[in-house]
């Protein structure tokens, strides 16, 4: 871990609403940077390197605090996203039921109509067969009578 902690040094650090447009460089407060890296900062700067004290202890303290919060933080969002997502398939899978339900209902009229009309064709096929065979009839008496 490297801890940075800058009392007016040569090394250059930015500053976050520690001196505002004006004000001299000389009023600008000590500010602290904690990072958690796996390499050295700065090499050719040792004195950079934290020492266990009082304050340092606080800082990685309140860095590991808002590092825990920040991953419940995530972790809360992660189970919000995932609860939306479920009720958004449940809600699509929904829809394609009731699309689905309305699509029978309307096969289950269309096969009622086809039975109808399939009732129909049948009565009028036995009506034309009873049709023709009396055409032959008629055309038998015809050619019976005309001889």
């Amino acid at each position: 871990m490297s801890v940075l902690r800058q009392r007016r040094s040569p090394i250059p650090l930015y500053w976050v609403d520690n001196l505002n447009s004006g004000e001299d460089y000389n009023d600008v407060r000590p500010a602290v940077q904690v990072g958690i890296l796996d390499f050295m900062l700065f090499p050719d700067h040792p004195e950079l390197i934290a020492k266990q004290d009082e304050f340092i202890d606080e800082a990685c303290a309140a860095v590991y605090q808002l590092s825990q919060e920040e991953k419940i933080r995530l972790q809360c969002e992660a189970r919000e996203d995932y609860y939306r997502r479920q009720r958004t398939i449940q809600n699509d899978m929904d829809r394609k039921l009731r699309t689905i339900e309305n699509q029978n209902v309307m096969i289950e009229k269309q096969n009622a109509v086809i039975k109808d009309q399939n009732k129909i064709i049948k009565g009028l096929e036995e009506k034309t067969v009873l049709l023709q065979e009396e055409v032959e009839s008629l055309k038998k008496l015809l050619s019976e009578h005309l001889m």
